[in-house]
């Protein structure tokens, strides 16, 4: 991929950017790996550019890429996948920092029952939806390690 044009989601993606920037940030000669980088706001915007001709690699989160190609396979078409970084938990659910402690104990009650109601299984599995594991931000950590590890190699 060196030399190429890379479409990333934007400089905030984990999964659209960071990811694939750790993983050739090793590899870059005078602090640069890629000819350009372009900026596409989405992974199927991303998509689009490679399809174009606009770029030549994208970094695409997997679970986007596989219900593409399950629900909008044209959005694929016309792309292969490469290789894979390395795995990071998927994205957090969120809420506001003040929301009291009650509420957010409500709240994640609310999803682990959801996602144990069997009326729900059809639509976690379109979605792909499989588990859900309630844990803390320091799961997260890995994500900042290998990013910075692969930045720091430069």
């Amino acid at each position: 991929m060196f030399g190429t044009v890379v479409v990333v989601n934007g400089p905030e993606s984990h999964s659209g950017m960071n990811a694939l920037f750790s993983l050739v940030a090793p590899r870059s000669r005078d602090g640069k790996f890629f000819a350009d980088v372009k900026i596409s706001g989405s992974h199927a915007q991303s998509l689009a550019a490679i399809k174009k001709g606009a770029a030549d690699v994208a970094s695409v989160d997997c679970l986007t890429y596989e219900l593409l190609l399950r629900h909008q396979p044209r959005a694929i078409d016309g792309t292969r996948a490469l290789g894979l970084t390395y795995t990071a938990p998927a994205p957090p659910y969120v809420t506001r920092a003040n929301v009291s402690t009650d509420t957010v104990a409500r709240m994640k009650n609310a999803m682990l029952a959801t996602f144990s109601d069997p009326s729900t299984s059809n639509a976690r599995e379109i979605l792909l939806l499989a588990n859900i594991e309630i844990s803390s931000a320091e799961v997260y950590h890995r994500i900042t390690t290998e990013f910075l590890h692969g930045l720091r190699a430069v």
